[in-house]
């Protein structure tokens, strides 16, 4: 349908996958008249549903009311311009939302996005990350049948990492994010050009990635399950992985999720979304400010626990990446961002001092130690401006 949609000039539409509440991806009576998204040209996942519900489709079995709205407006026999203006007024109404390739790479549109279900696109991370909590633990168990080599249970872990890296870009999305609508003037129900994500969701997005996705907590596998998961050793063409190390690469793989968490919310782009957003937003609503951001980084990744591998490579990004902020080295970063970069590696500098004498491991001192230098060096060093 998807391809057949394309034949008849239609546009990948990643916005149609938040037609239905969450609540009713599973709701067949409704699905089957419906489908599980406003329009088949969108990219989406398997409609898993999360453990004590019902499985419904796993996939739209059926076009959405996009697609019919669409056909509609270009296939019209000798439509009148009146006739094309009334049919293209309908645009806000349920199920015809839109949003194309421009938006997703182009606008900080949290609902624009692929492999995402549900009109509640953080629910749909929350949900997800579950499913791989509750399926780790007996992976190899329920994967690998007695007789098999493991590697099922490699690529079904690796399937499962990916969906904290999905959850992570759905979540950090929300941070600065503004929906897009191309409504125009007098149409029925119109919405504004832009409308910043609420503050209450971009707050409840960023305890979400505190808690799931900055922190080495969720990350604590079990060794027997870290033991089994096998390398594919045979050499064929299409099959170059096998060259590569026989251990997973857990340590590399974790931060590459937690990168890109701090690639979004770091970016020039996104830090300036977050200023322009609170100044578009009701006061009243007490508008999510850069501080907090910054704030909720510093806290999540220099928590007080036990120092680990992944908690001491994510501190490493960090402060490498606030280095190159608070040095002028990112051209578009907001100036009062700069400011509180740099406000961060001194507080955290500080902790790092007054935390090194009592350290007793080794390694954590070490990696204390190198950090605080670091820091110091930053703070002493000249600003390389990039802004004309």
């Amino acid at each position: 349908m998807h391809e057949v949609g394309h034949t008849l000039g239609l546009r990948h539409n990643f916005k149609a996958s938040t037609m239905l509440p969450n609540e009713q991806l599973h709701d067949t009576a409704i699905t089957s008249k419906r489908g599980l998204v406003g329009s088949v040209m969108d990219y989406t996942p398997a409609n898993i549903a999360p453990k004590g519900t019902k499985q419904g489709h796993y996939f739209t079995p059926t076009l959405g009311a996009y697609d019919y709205w669409a056909i509609e407006y270009a296939y019209t026999p000798n439509g009148s311009e009146e006739q094309l203006a009334k049919i293209a007024s309908r645009c806000a109404e349920a199920g015809l939302i839109y949003g194309t390739d421009e938006d997703l790479y182009g606008s900080n549109d949290p609902h624009t996005n692929q492999w995402d279900l549900g009109a509640d696109t953080l629910k749909f991370a929350r949900n997800r990350v579950k499913i791989a909590q509750d399926l780790i633990p007996k992976l190899a168990e329920q994967t690998v049948d007695k007789g098999e080599g493991y590697q099922r249970a490699r690529a079904a872990f690796g399937v499962l990492m990916n969906q904290y890296g999905n959850a992570s870009a759905l979540a950090a999305k929300h941070i600065g994010g503004a929906a897009v609508h191309r409504d125009h003037k007098g149409d029925s129900n119109a919405r504004d050009p832009f409308v910043p994500t609420s503050p209450a969701q971009q707050r409840e997005s960023l305890k979400f990635l505190q808690d799931n996705i900055l922190t080495d907590k969720p990350f604590d596998f079990p060794p027997e399950l870290l033991r089994k998961l096998g390398a594919d050793r045979w050499v064929h063409w299409g099959n170059e992985r096998a060259m590569r190390a026989v251990e997973f690469p857990l340590y590399e793989r974790v931060l590459s999720i937690q990168k890109v968490v701090l690639s979004e919310l770091l970016d020039a782009g996104t830090m300036t979304s977050v200023l322009n957003n609170a100044r578009m937003t009701d006061p009243k609503e007490k508008p999510l400010e850069l501080s907090e951001v910054f704030r909720s980084l510093s806290d999540s990744i220099f928590a007080d626990g036990k120092s680990s591998v992944i908690r001491r490579n994510l501190q490493r990004e960090y402060v490498g990446r606030l280095s190159s902020i608070a040095l002028g080295k990112r051209p578009g970063i907001p100036a009062d961002a700069r400011s509180l970069a740099r406000l961060h590696l001194k507080e955290i500098g500080t902790k790092l001092a007054d935390a090194i004498p009592n350290e007793k491991d080794d390694t954590a001192k070490a990696h204390m130690d190198e950090l605080h230098d670091q820091i110091a060096k930053v703070l002493d060093a000249k600003m390389t401006t990039l802004e004309p």
